[in-house]
């Protein structure tokens, strides 16, 4: 799961990947349908390989299939089908890990005007800090009324690891693209900015895995609301002050309306 992260909203501009990347991880699920259609699935008996599980729903084929087959207690008793289930879903995985490779060997901005290659840069950023927020903030729902659930990786109590892994892996990006650019743009104090709150942004996750726990009381709760709040500022300042610098909108993105 933590190799993955560089990837969560971070397929903007490249339509193959954005495809794979729906079967490497099918989230949020909100519903529980991971958990519903592997059920159905272990209960059918039904034999499965790794090309008829690429004909079913994208919901049983990624990382979160492979997590709830490995850490969901309830299905502990299934254990004689579940593990031919979870070969098939790993060799899935792999399968879709080398079409997300072969996705990036070419480059979708290969050929686009300056002003256009601006545009994906910001774009790229605020996609993938966009998603990387919602991983936050559906688990945290409104105070008092958490959404433990809703997190990524909370059966094998990972979330807010990944959180850090997928926030890095922003830093990392605003360091080759996003921030020089700024520089060169004539605007280095806005770039200072964005690449202080990032660092702070990380420096502020929590050092518990799992979020579960700082759900429940007031106190660990507010730590989480100071990450969300960096991530906040993060995103008012791509849409407020790096676009209007230069000269881009940041717009509609594929993290929205869930």
């Amino acid at each position: 799961m933590h190799d993955w992260q560089p990837f969560v909203g971070g397929n903007a501009g490249n339509e193959q990947a954005m495809s794979v990347s729906w079967s490497l991880q099918f989230y949020p699920d909100k519903k529980n349908t991971t958990g519903r259609q592997l059920n159905q699935l272990i209960k059918s008996k039904e034999s499965v390989s790794t090309e008829t599980l690429s004909g079913k729903s994208v919901a049983v084929q990624g990382l979160g299939a492979m997590e709830w087959l490995l850490f969901d207690q309830a299905s502990v008793g299934a254990m004689p089908s579940r593990c031919p289930l979870a070969q098939a879903v790993a060799a899935r995985v792999y399968q879709s890990a080398q079409e997300m490779h072969r996705a990036w060997k070419n480059n979708p901005w290969q050929g686009v005007d300056s002003k256009q290659h601006e545009a994906a840069i910001l774009a790229g950023m605020a996609t993938q800090l966009d998603a990387i927020a919602k991983t936050l903030s559906l688990p945290m729902g409104k105070p008092g009324f958490p959404k433990p659930y809703q997190a990524q990786a909370w059966r094998s109590g990972q979330s807010l690891s990944l959180l850090k892994t997928g926030l890095v892996a922003l830093l990392q990006r605003n360091q080759k693209t996003l921030q020089p650019l700024l520089a060169q743009k004539g605007h280095q104090l806005l770039s200072d900015r964005v690449t202080k709150h990032l660092l702070q942004a990380i420096e502020s996750v929590p050092d518990s895995k799992a979020i579960a726990p700082l759900l429940e009381e007031k106190a660990e709760y507010q730590t989480l609301m100071v990450t969300a709040n960096h991530l906040h500022y993060l995103q008012v300042a791509l849409s407020d002050e790096v676009g209007p610098s230069l000269g881009v909108v940041v717009g509609f993105n594929a993290t929205d309306g869930d």
